[in-house]
């Protein structure tokens, strides 16, 4: 009989720029864990409303510390 592979723990990082962009972020989200989900990954999802400039952001400082 034939194992199945456990299915990888996955991080799914989405971030905009401005609050005006929220509904963008909405969107980077609910794509990622459509994504995630048609692959039958366990996941976990780190957004933020950041500066792409700032390389101190919670949720990127996160995101590395969990991979």
């Amino acid at each position: 009989m034939l194992e199945e592979e456990p299915k990888p723990k996955v991080v799914l990082y989405a971030r905009v720029s401005t609050k005006k962009q929220e509904e963008y972020l909405k969107n980077q989200i609910r794509r990622l864990e459509e994504y995630a989900n048609f692959q039958g990954w366990q996941y976990e999802v780190i957004s933020e409303i950041a500066s792409g400039v700032n390389e101190n952001r919670r949720g990127l400082l996160k995101l590395l510390n969990k991979i």
